[in-house]
């Protein structure tokens, strides 16, 4: 798995984390206190962008929702974009849809999350 940090387009305040390639346990353990420590460090709040992601295990779900937690004390938005039907398919199954915020691409998540 791979993580690429980069601000967003339309709001350099808002930190934009790609991830790509499998986000399983080894994944989870490697990169989850990251992506938790980059929205501390963010200005304005996250987007994830899971676009290259192709599988997530119930430890990268884990991982997160720990980011999630973490946005939610900082009072921090935290967006989920471009999730690949299966990958999407397994936050619905676990219901984690109703909990996250998933939007199509940046903008739209920009547009909802930060006007």
């Amino acid at each position: 798995m791979e993580i690429e940090l980069c601000a967003a387009e339309a709001n350099r305040e808002v930190a934009v984390l790609r991830l790509s390639g499998r986000l399983d346990v080894i994944a989870a353990e490697t990169y989850g206190p990251r992506i938790v420590s980059e929205v501390k460090q963010a200005e304005a709040g996250l987007i994830l962008d899971l676009d290259a992601v192709d599988f997530i295990s119930s430890a990268g779900l884990r991982a997160i929702l720990l980011a999630h937690d973490e946005a939610k004390a900082a009072d921090k938005p935290l967006a989920v974009i471009r999730a690949q039907p299966p990958v999407y398919k397994i936050f619905k199954i676990a219901s984690l849809d109703r909990v996250l915020k998933f939007f199509e691409d940046e903008a739209d998540a920009l547009q909802a999350l930060w006007p």
